[in-house]
C-alpha cells in the first residue's frame, strides 16, 4: 500500500522519463476546430509523479494533429467505425 513503508525509490532523488503522451484535446473541451495532441515531461522525486493539469501550458507541449470539428453525441448520432473509417479514407 502506498505510504506504508519504505519503497525502492523513496531515497532515489529525480528521475527523469523524457516525453511522453499526456492527452488529447478534442474540439468539444477547447472551442476550436482542431484536435491536437498534448505530452509533457514527467519526473518521479523520491517515488512520486506529480501529474500535472491538462490545462498547465507551462508543462505541457501541444502538437497539432488534424483538422475536427466538435462530436455531437445522442441516439440519433451514432455511425459505425467502418463509415468513418470510409470518409476519413482510411
Amino acid at each position: 500500500m502506498f505510504g506504508s513503508g519504505e519503497g525502492d525509490y523513496d531515497s532515489a532523488g529525480e528521475l527523469a522519463y523524457g516525453l511522453m503522451f499526456h492527452g488529447f484535446d478534442y474540439p468539444d473541451e477547447t472551442g476550436e476546430s482542431q484536435l491536437h495532441a498534448r505530452f509533457w515531461r514527467p519526473t518521479m522525486i523520491d517515488g512520486c509523479i506529480r501529474f500535472v493539469r491538462p490545462d498547465d501550458k507551462e508543462h505541457t507541449n501541444r502538437k497539432f494533429v488534424r483538422e475536427m470539428n466538435a462530436k455531437r453525441f445522442g441516439k440519433d448520432m451514432l455511425r459505425s467505425v467502418l463509415d468513418e473509417a470510409t470518409e476519413l479514407g482510411v
